[in-house]
C-alpha cells in the first residue's frame, strides 16, 4: 500500500535535516551551511566540522611534533618503556581532547571556530616546548 500525501516541506529541507556533518565532504560544507541558514536550522555542528577539516593538516603537523619529542628521547637514552607509554599516552590525551572539544562546538557550548583550533593551538605549543626544552636543555 501506498500513501501520497501533500506537504509544504522542500526536499532540501528534509535532507538538510538528516544530513550528519561527518558525512559531508570539505566541498559542500559551506553550501550546506548556507542551505542550513535559510531554513532557520542550526549551523552549530556544520560550522564545527567545516573548522575540523580546515585545521586537519595542522593537527597532523602537531601531532608530528609530539612524535619528534618521542623519537629524539628514545634514540639519544635507553628510557624506551617510559618513552612509548608517554607517546601512546599524549596521542591518546590528544586525540580524546579533540574529539570532546569538537562535540562542545557542535553543540554549541564553544564556538566552532575556537573549538576546531584550540586542541591544535594546544598540541603545537605542547610539542614545541617540549622539543625545544630537550634540544636546548
Amino acid at each position: 500500500m501506498r500513501f501520497c500525501v501533500k506537504t509544504n516541506l522542500d526536499e532540501r529541507f528534509v535532507q538538510q535535516n538528516l544530513v550528519q556533518p561527518d558525512l559531508v565532504s570539505i566541498f559542500a560544507l559551506p553550501r550546506q551551511i548556507d542551505l542550513a541558514r535559510q531554513f532557520g536550522i542550526s549551523t552549530k555542528a556544520l560550522e564545527t566540522q567545516y573548522n575540523y577539516l580546515l585545521s586537519l593538516p595542522f593537527l597532523l603537523v602537531a601531532m608530528t611534533l609530539i612524535a619528534a619529542t618521542v623519537c629524539l628521547k628514545f634514540s639519544r637514552f635507553a628510557q624506551s618503556p617510559a618513552v612509548i607509554l608517554g607517546g601512546i599516552l599524549s596521542g591518546f590525551l590528544l586525540y580524546v581532547t579533540s574529539v570532546l572539544v569538537k562535540a562542545f562546538g557542535s553543540s554549541g557550548v564553544l564556538s566552532p571556530l575556537l573549538s576546531a583550533w584550540i586542541p591544535v593551538v594546544v598540541a603545537m605549543a605542547l610539542g614545541l616546548t617540549i622539543l625545544l626544552h630537550q634540544e636546548d636543555g
